[in-house]
């Protein structure tokens, strides 16, 4: 638990502009905030499953990857969700 509360504390916020990563401005359907907010839990996800991994933590450090995983999923399920209302295949 200490681990990704410290991973947490120190985001990495460089990844979550639009200048820097240009899949944050692409899906008008989903507001940035929540696109921000999913990208900076894997990125702390990450980030604790690295330094879990540097402490020998293995299994910690698998779990970390994937909560990760399960998030950037669900992230990209948004996006060809979103797509598809806008194609009209969904309605």
């Amino acid at each position: 638990h200490n681990l990704r509360t410290s991973a947490i504390s120190s985001s990495n916020a460089a990844n979550t502009s639009p200048e820097s990563n240009p899949f944050l401005a692409q899906d008008p359907n989903v507001p940035h905030s929540t696109i921000d907010e999913i990208i900076n839990e894997a990125n702390d996800l990450l980030q604790a499953a690295s330094e879990a991994q540097s402490l020998g933590r293995l299994r910690m450090s698998a779990s970390y990857l994937l909560l990760a995983h399960a998030r950037l999923v669900g992230l990209g399920r948004r996006f060809d969700r979103s797509r598809c209302v806008e194609m009209g295949l969904l309605s």
